[in-house]
């Protein structure tokens, strides 16, 4: 068994800061690299960066559509150690990766069902 602080540490409550031009809407989840909270942004099809310490919106990156690095339905999230961000979009089947800025570097799009996020298949009627 390992000590549950060994592995995770105590995060405090951030009020965060938006504004009616930048609304937060659904968040099915977040991701944190160094002082920045990344959100997924479900209802506005985007990514919001907040700054950990004050609780303010630094950026905006993405938008909703169904064009390259555009999103629809975020399923996954994760930001390596430089920074770059990279999401699964379950609607779109994609994989996209992003430099810090929010810069598309790649889209990958994934064929099949990974772990549910595929379109289910078609089942005739009986």
């Amino acid at each position: 068994s390992v000590p549950f602080d060994s592995v995770f540490r105590l995060v405090s409550r951030v009020p965060l800061t938006a504004t009616a031009q930048e609304p937060i809407g659904v968040v099915p989840f977040l991701a944190v690299r160094g002082n920045t909270l990344y959100v997924v942004d479900r209802s506005n099809g985007n990514l919001k960066l907040f700054d950990l310490a004050k609780g303010t919106l630094s950026r905006t990156v993405g938008r909703s559509g169904n064009g390259p690095g555009e999103m629809r339905r975020v399923t996954g999230i994760a930001v390596d150690s430089s920074g770059a961000v990279t999401t699964i979009d379950g609607t779109r089947q994609v994989l996209t990766r992003g430099d810090p800025s929010g810069r598309v570097i790649d889209e990958v799009r994934l064929i099949g069902r990974w772990a549910g996020l595929g379109r289910p298949a078609h089942r005739p009627s009986r």
